[in-house]
């Protein structure tokens, strides 16, 4: 009976640790086994030529350093983590009707940026497109309000970037707050100059349009 006793207590033991050691993993742990991190070469094809550099180092070591010397060498330490967020971006993408494998694919894409956000410098020319896909990926997880927070600190490093003013508008429209998407695209073309932007014309319009005709009144039941 004691052996029996000692064999019950032991198993709950493991149980209870199994239980414990699973729920304090850290996020980048669990997120390991997300395919983000096997970058394939149809991956490295539509991805910044620095990728295969950072992700393969199978380039001449020439090619590595020059990389390095343009990012800045604390800098190019950590965008592995980039090319794997935007690998994990992509597949949230391709999962959109699948909410469970599009949400755990968009956290890991935002985990994987927000390594690089920590880990990169403050004035790193990069961090306002990384802030943006941060962003994108917070809305592909429907996390709303911290999306908006990314894209608006995107805006206030770089005020000019159409990518950024893009996202915050399709955010609102996303949500249903289709005047301010409106404004939000007027303001970029204000702000940026692109009055010709495809980017920002054919949502405007789009949207311009998908406003009049809320607005138009019904005609009467006979």
């Amino acid at each position: 009976m004691r052996t029996q006793s000692n064999l019950l207590a032991l198993s709950i033991a493991c149980i209870l640790f199994i239980i414990f050691f699973s729920a304090s993993r850290p996020t980048w742990a669990q997120a390991g086994l997300s395919e983000a991190y096997v970058l394939t070469e149809d991956d490295l094809a539509f991805m910044p030529q620095f990728c295969r550099a950072k992700v393969t180092k199978k380039l001449p070591k020439n090619v590595y350093e020059g990389w390095s010397n343009k990012f800045g060498p604390e800098n190019w330490l950590h965008m592995h983590h980039y090319c794997f967020g935007l690998k994990a971006l992509q597949l949230s993408y391709s999962n959109f009707r699948d909410l469970t494998s599009r949400t755990y694919q968009a956290r890991v894409a935002e985990t994987e940026f927000n390594y690089v956000l920590r880990h990169s410098e403050e004035d790193f020319y990069m961090r306002p497109e990384i802030l943006v896909h941060r962003g994108r990926a917070q809305t592909l997880a429907r996390a709303y309000e911290p999306a908006k927070k990314s894209f608006e600190e995107a805006l206030k490093i770089n005020p000019k970037s159409v990518d950024a003013w893009v996202a915050l508008g399709d955010l609102y429209s996303l949500i249903g707050r289709k005047n301010d998407a409106i404004k939000t695209l007027e303001q970029a073309i204000e702000v940026t100059g692109e009055e010709q932007n495809k980017k920002i014309l054919l949502r405007l319009n789009d949207l311009r349009s998908t406003n009049s005709q809320s607005k138009k009144p019904s005609l009467p039941a006979e």
